[in-house]
Order: C-alpha cells, then structure tokens, then sequence
C-alpha cells in the first residue's frame, strides 16, 4: 500500500518517521501536545484538538480555547465512566462548552463515549454537526447513532471485538474510516507488542481485516476510506 488512513491517531515522536505516507487526524489533548504535532506536522496529518475527558480536571479551558480555534476538528472529547475517574459533571461541563464551541464555529468533531454512549447521544442531538465516533465498542445503541448521521472509525481490535467487528460490517460505507489510536490503542486492542517501525504493517493488516469484514478488497476500501476522510473533514 502506497497510502494509510488513519481517522484518530495519538502521536509519539518516535512514530513520527513512520507517518511519512499516513494520512491522518493527530490528536493533541494539551497545549504542550499541541506545539509537538505543530512543529512536527507533516502533509498528509490534520491536528484535531480537544479537551480530553480523562483530563477533563487538570486541562483550562482558557489554555485550550486559542488551539480550539486554530485547528479544524474539535476532539476527541465526550464522557467516560469506565476508565475515568474524573467527576462526570466536570467531564459534562467541558464537554458541553466544546460542544457549543464547535457547532458556533462549524468545526466537526471527534468522539469518545466510553460507558456513556447514551446520554452522549441525547447531549449531541443538542448540538446538530459531524460527529466522528471513535472506537465504538458498545453492544447497543449503534443505529441511533448511525441515524443521526455520524461518522465512526473501526478500532484496530475489529477482528478480535464481536462488537466492532459489527460495526465495521454494520455502518453505512460512505461513514466508515478505521484507526489505530495510537500505536499503544493498536498494542491494547490486538494483544501486541509493537515498536513504531510496525505501525504501518499493523495498519496495513488492520485494513484487510475490516475490507474482509465489509467484502471488498485492501484497494477498494482504502479508495473508499480516502474519500470519507474528506467527506468528514471538509463536509462535502
């Protein structure tokens, strides 16, 4: 393959040699985060930005507000019950005004609902835009989601999760892109041991996995997900 897409990526520096034919939305949950993807921003990466729920306590709106206006997608942000700690009215705070934020200056943005899916679903139909679901791996709630119009990624456990791989079969192909979250989502979700030199390869095997799972071949997906990737971000 020539090309990887990669709808949410979190970028270490030493991964960043490897990203050289990626194209990708980066994530920056911080200002010091920010300044890293910036300096070392390459051609085919778009930076989303975000008040992360996990930092949801620690992360100021007012450090956050200049990057949120600079970058062209708003994420991931959203709600966590399962492996957050955080006080969910700090998290539903946060959300909620990057939310506002977001639909003001119509940027779309990028999901997480981890053990929160409904009410994050009730809370966005509040706030009409694009919305890029990342990693869902809920058992129910999918369809309404996909009936509001969002976009999902495909975690890169689709072949080991029975409820990505549903999603991965189950969403409408013109909203699908898949993702690694990083090369330790990849790590995390397959049961690996990666160094950044496998991320590529981990990609590549990550795309055949979801083009068997939806009957097409490697090619004809990533034509596919090439495309869905400007839908989302540009809307059209």
């Amino acid at each position: 393959m020539k090309s990887i897409i990669d709808g949410h990526i979190h970028v270490i520096p030493a991964l960043v040699p490897h990203l050289r034919d990626v194209r990708c939305i980066a994530n920056a949950d911080s200002p010091e985060e920010y300044d890293f993807l910036t300096h070392t921003q390459l051609p085919g990466m778009v930076i989303s930005a975000g008040i992360h729920p996990w930092k949801a306590d620690c992360t100021s709106w007012d450090a956050m507000e200049p990057i949120l206006r600079q970058v062209s997608v708003i994420g991931e942000i959203g709600l966590d019950n399962v492996w957050c700690t955080v006080d969910l009215g700090v998290q539903r705070t946060a959300f909620e005004r990057q939310l506002a934020f977001a639909q003001q200056l119509g940027k779309p943005v990028i999901l997480h609902t981890k053990g929160m899916e409904r009410e994050i679903l009730d809370t966005i139909r509040r706030y009409p835009n694009r919305y890029l679901v990342h990693w869902y791996a809920c058992p129910h709630g999918l369809q309404d989601y996909i009936d509001l119009g969002c976009w999902f990624t495909v975690g890169p456990d689709a072949a080991l999760d029975r409820d990505v791989s549903h999603l991965a079969q189950t969403v409408p192909l013109d909203r699908l892109l898949i993702e690694s979250d990083g090369l330790d989502g990849i790590a995390w979700g397959q049961h690996v041991t990666l160094t950044p030199a496998d991320y590529p390869a981990a990609m590549e095997r990550h795309l055949h996995t979801v083009a068997a799972l939806r009957g097409l071949t490697a090619d004809a997906l990533l034509f596919v997900l090439m495309h869905n990737l400007d839908t989302f971000l540009l809307g059209i």
